[in-house]
């Protein structure tokens, strides 16, 4: 029986490693992982390389004095612009070049600038409501604290027109307002302090929000008779004042009823409660 020489021998080592090479054109998964893996770290350390270089460079542009040749600086030399002092006519400005600032992060052009507008907006719009609500405060307690002192200079008023038997005011606002049984009684100051029932009413009234409502028509017929009322009872206030000190010789804001006219002049310090601070 003949042998054929054209036969592979399958016991033979290149038929072995025939076997071992991967088919042209199929790439296993393990080389492309690799393969990725390295160029992923290629481009890192790139990136790490390139970041702190051209840092480097801005450094150094920046320090690096303007070339005489360049075109617009020798403009400004021709304009009488010497190296090395400021800008401007009397040479007060500017001597070092605008920084350059790098935006960092991914937040987008202008967008920390429009967050901080936000906040600072938001910030003066505390502060106004704040000052808002303590002028308010303020101003209704000297209103208040006005219509006290004037009940009681009125109660003076009619007590001491009685010990000298006038049975008639010399001006109706001087005396005592009769009111109508069915007004509840105006709350003071001193029950708010004094933690009477009558404050928690006040408190109620005085403690409204502090942001400006856009009244209609009827609140601001309100809110304008409050004020004339206001303003009328600050003026009936030093009416009476000045009346109790002229015809009683008393000083409301002494609380001291005088001898004489002359006693008064000379021993109370004046007309005003300025006057007596």
């Amino acid at each position: 029986m003949g042998t054929n020489n054209d036969e592979d021998d399958y016991m033979s080592d290149a038929f072995l490693e025939s076997l071992c090479t991967p088919a042209p054109g199929l790439v296993t998964v393990r080389s492309i992982t690799r393969k990725r893996t390295h160029e992923e770290v290629s481009k890192k350390c790139l990136s790490d390389s390139t970041a702190p270089r051209e840092a480097k460079l801005r450094e150094e542009g920046l320090q690096k004095q303007v070339d005489p040749t360049n075109k617009g600086f020798s403009l400004l030399i021709k304009m009488g612009y010497k190296p090395g002092q400021g800008l401007g006519k009397n040479a007060e400005g500017r001597q070092e070049p605008v920084p350059i600032t790098l935006p960092e992060g991914r937040s987008g052009l202008g967008l920390a600038t429009a967050k901080k507008e936000i906040v600072d907006w938001q910030q003066k719009l505390v502060q106004v409501r704040q000052t808002y609500f303590q002028s308010s405060m303020a101003e209704r307690y000297r209103q208040c604290r006005i219509r006290n002192q004037l009940t009681a200079a009125r109660n003076l008023c009619f007590q001491l027109d009685a010990e000298k038997n006038i049975t008639v005011p010399i001006n109706p606002d001087y005396w005592p307002v009769l009111e109508d049984a069915h007004v509840q009684p105006e709350v003071t100051a001193l029950d708010v302090s004094d933690g009477s029932p009558s404050s928690a009413s006040c408190c109620e009234k005085v403690l409204e929000p502090d942001i400006p409502v856009v009244p209609d028509d009827d609140s601001e017929c309100v809110v304008s008779k409050r004020t004339v009322m206001d303003e009328d009872s600050e003026r009936i206030l030093e009416k009476i004042v000045r009346y109790l000190r002229r015809k009683h010789a008393f000083c409301f804001w002494c609380s001291v009823q005088y001898e004489s006219q002359d006693i008064l002049m000379k021993q109370c310090p004046g007309p005003t409660e300025v006057d007596h601070d």
